[in-house]
């Protein structure tokens, strides 16, 4: 038996939406540098021209010279022709002529160039066929070899095929439930009930869910790389998929490698942490070690006199470096001294604190604050974090809805009957209702699955406690 390979697959005639078209005038023969059109109009140097349809035996992609320019009902080609072409053929002015076919092994990572290759002007289809991989998502993108622009990539192909969750499953199942069957019995769209409405359905019921439960299991993403950490930095930017980036509500814990939990300050006791510290940046570059002055982005808040944490540009370690004087309206601090190695413009600087590893952390202005800063011991470590994320699906039918799809397949159905029946009705009432029937089912079994220990907010005064005051005077009689 064959083996069987993970095949992705490039629809060409895509390439032919909203471009303009030629006619040939004259027949052209194979071997042929030259088309004679009806009409020049649309068509410049370097463009590329697909003659014929997708699927013909003899349809060509051919460049129009880069270096002649069409002129009267002449185009000059940069090659020659390889088939006989009858005039009045309809040809089309293409913005690519080469198909850049990629693998990423997760949905939304990291792209990795598979094959480029030449469109396959006679068939309908151009395919790349994998051999070496047998999981993760294949995608394409159109190429200009001329002028080496591309597309934007195409929807991916799962190479272990749609989820139960992914949105393909769940548009197939509401498509059948309001009777959208083409007449091979396959779901499809139309010009009413159209994809982009079925994603914007999905993104609003999993937002209706999200508004009956702060925090469910399903919206919870465990040990998310954040950064690396680096020498010095305490601010790194927050993953976009995070539900909240402002407070600490979001983040249920956050570690640095391998190390305890960090703990949670909000913005007031983080600041208090701060009394006295001051960061900011080198305005310029301290170029040799015998320099005398060191201009910072911004001195306003550093001592008159004192000294200064510069960060080493490898984050290898840092400098402390004296200065006797601070001019600042220039940002300029004079009489230093000790100076152990030249520093890059933009380098982090710091006053009144000591890099160790960070124990505490806050959120605010979308990004984790550590404190302490990292010390070099630290530097290039992962910061972790679990979180509760956002509830939002992408246009993309391998993309896999948060909450399960027992639910949202029922609610996406009930938003295209509400549009076919042109309002409510008794069709949309009962998909409705078969919604709030599976909504609840998951509600009374939802768990975080987090422990949580309450405690009180402090310990009782034992000279104002009543029943404590009434044992003591009963140990005393």
């Amino acid at each position: 038996m064959a083996t069987q390979y993970n095949t992705i697959q490039a629809f060409n005639a895509d390439l032919l939406i909203d471009v303009s078209t030629l006619e040939l005038q004259k027949d052209a023969d194979s071997g042929d540098s030259t088309l004679t059109v009806v009409s020049i109009l649309g068509v410049s140097v370097g463009d590329y021209i697909m003659i014929g349809e997708f699927g013909s035996e003899t349809s060509e992609i051919q460049r129009v010279h880069t270096g002649t320019a069409p002129s009267g009902n002449t185009i000059t080609l940069a090659g020659t022709l390889t088939y006989d072409h009858p005039r009045g053929i309809i040809m089309y002015i293409i913005d690519r002529n080469q198909v850049e076919f990629s693998r990423a092994t997760t949905l939304t990572g990291s792209k990795s160039v598979l094959a480029t290759v030449d469109i396959a002007a006679d068939q309908i289809f151009t395919i790349y066929e994998d051999t070496t991989n047998t999981t993760g998502f294949g995608f394409y993108r159109w190429k200009n070899e001329g002028d080496t622009t591309y597309s934007n990539y195409s929807e991916s192909t799962p190479y272990a095929g749609y989820g139960q969750q992914s949105l393909k499953k769940i548009f197939d199942s509401a498509l059948g439930m309001v009777a959208l069957i083409d007449e091979k019995g396959l779901p499809e769209f139309t010009d009413t009930i159209t994809r982009a409405l079925g994603v914007i359905a999905v993104n609003d019921c999993q937002q209706e869910m999200k508004e009956i439960k702060r925090r469910w299991s399903y919206l919870t993403d465990f040990d998310v790389v954040v950064s690396e950490l680096e020498t010095g930095q305490d601010s790194y930017e927050l993953p976009s998929t995070i539900a909240s980036e402002e407070g600490g509500t979001a983040i249920f814990s956050a570690r640095v490698g391998s190390e305890r939990d960090l703990t949670f300050r909000d913005k007031r006791q983080f600041d208090l942490r701060r009394v006295d510290v001051n960061k900011t940046t080198l305005g310029a570059a301290i170029s040799t070690t015998g320099d005398v002055t060191a201009t910072l982005t911004d001195s306003s808040d550093f001592l008159s006199a004192g000294s200064l944490l510069v960060i080493d540009d490898d984050n290898a370690g840092t400098d402390t470096i004296p200065y006797t004087s601070n001019n600042k309206a220039t940002n300029v601090v004079s009489g230093v001294t000790d100076i152990d190695e030249t520093h890059a413009n933009g380098a982090l600087v710091w006053q009144g604190v000591t890099l160790a590893e960070p124990r505490v952390f806050s959120v605010f202005e979308g990004n984790i604050k550590l404190d302490p800063p990292p010390s070099a011991t630290f530097d290039n470590v992962n910061l972790y974090i679990n979180m509760y994320t956002n509830a939002v699906v992408t246009d993309d039918l391998a993309d896999e809805a948060k909450f399960p799809a027992s639910v949202v397949k029922y609610y996406v159905a009930y938003r295209f009957a509400l549009l076919l029946d042109g309002g409510a009705g008794p069709r949309s009432a009962e998909l409705y209702q078969k919604y709030q029937i599976e909504q609840n089912k998951i509600v009374a079994k939802e768990t975080t699955g987090q422990f949580t220990k309450l405690r009180p907010a402090k310990f009782p005064d034992m000279t104002t406690n009543m029943r404590f005051r009434r044992r003591r005077r009963q140990s005393n009689t």
